[in-house]
């Protein structure tokens, strides 16, 4: 687990990744499971790659697309401040 965060804290100061810490209580939606990426592009609709343990899946049927990134927001709503963890330390 050291090992994880070791890297986890390496990633977030040498890309422009930030972690928002989720509680454990949080109503998740199950479309959420795994580690989506949304792409957009100038000239096409945009994509979701859902990718899960053994698997993964490119989404482009824009009804899903919409409901991934919905997810993702609320998702994202219920995270913690960052006064609340450790990443409101500078």
């Amino acid at each position: 687990m050291a090992e994880l965060l070791e890297h986890i804290a390496e990633v977030v100061e040498t890309t422009r990744s930030i972690v928002e810490i989720i509680p454990e209580t949080a109503a998740a939606d199950p479309f959420m499971m795994g580690m989506p990426r949304t792409t957009t592009f100038s000239d096409a609709p945009p994509l979701v790659y859902a990718e899960s343990l053994n698997s993964g899946q490119l989404i482009d049927y824009p009804a899903l697309v919409k409901r991934c990134r919905r997810s993702y927001d609320l998702l994202r709503a219920v995270a913690l401040l960052p006064e609340t963890t450790d990443r409101g330390r500078g």
